[in-house]
């Protein structure tokens, strides 16, 4: 593919992108503004419920605690971007059904969109993040926001790779849009979304990290806490999330030829 055609692709896949954010909110009276309350709700419910109601603490490794607020919000927004993926990239073909039967779409930028779109509403929740640290005290540097937009780089990867198989999947199987809820709620309470690793019974350690969400989030807590990113956990997740989206997209594509005679 010439420099052209990768031109011409970026430009569909801005279109997209811009198309979908601009449908999400169109004809509210708050507009983009629901991107930043809806987490914001979020968090004073959660935080309300486990700060004030089960005096939850957040533990870290040195033994000291940190912001249950701000823990939690990091979890959640981490928690919100993938939920977004795999809700909106089981049916992002079924959705886009005159566009897939055009010979000359590009399809594999449908999955694509939901993951940008997604990562879009991440970055502005943590610039969100980033300011309420500020005000409540937290530690925040050029190598924090080095290590946070790390996470995001390689939460991409596992993102993509979620969309391509979900996007896939949902052509054949109806059933995916009823499962995709089920699913963020499993990744929601085996993550490190409410509760530190600290907090964990002994050996569960192990098992949350193969939560895609919890080396992330954990990575982005680290840069507001003064604590040591778990960079192993990192490189795992991304050779994981990079093997796994070149064989789900390698999946789509050899897919993608049936794609028009099933919608």
């Amino acid at each position: 593919m010439g420099f052209d055609g990768v031109k011409q692709k970026a430009s569909v896949l801005h279109s997209l992108v811009v198309r979908e954010l601009h449908s999400r909110f169109k004809g509210t009276t708050l507009g983009f503004l629901w991107t930043i309350l809806n987490p914001l709700m979020m968090l004073a419910i959660y935080s309300t419920v486990f700060v004030l109601v089960f005096k939850a603490k957040w533990l870290l490794p040195d033994g000291g605690t940190a912001n249950y607020g701000l823990m939690l919000f990091v979890g959640i927004l981490c928690h919100i971007c993938l939920t977004d993926v795999i809700s909106s990239a089981g049916v992002i073909i079924r959705s886009n059904t005159n566009l897939v039967k055009k010979v000359i779409f590009p399809v594999e930028l449908l999955p694509l969109s939901c993951v940008l779109v997604a990562c879009v509403n991440l970055l502005i929740g943590l610039a969100l993040v980033c300011v309420y640290a500020l005000f409540t005290g937290a530690e925040l540097s050029l190598l924090s926001i080095g290590y946070m937009l790390l996470a995001v780089f390689i939460y991409f990867f596992t993102l993509a790779a979620f969309a391509f198989l979900l996007a896939t999947l949902g052509v054949f199987l109806k059933d995916v849009a009823q499962i995709t809820p089920v699913l963020g709620m499993v990744l929601l309470f085996t993550s490190t979304v409410f509760f530190s690793v600290e907090t964990a019974p002994d050996g569960l350690a192990t098992f949350l990290y193969l939560n895609p969400i919890s080396s992330v989030a954990d990575t982005i807590r680290a840069g507001f806490t003064g604590q040591s990113v778990m960079v192993e956990h990192l490189a795992v997740q991304f050779g994981c999330s990079l093997l796994a989206l070149v064989l789900f997209y390698v999946f789509f594509k050899k897919m993608k030829a049936v794609f028009a005679d099933l919608l």
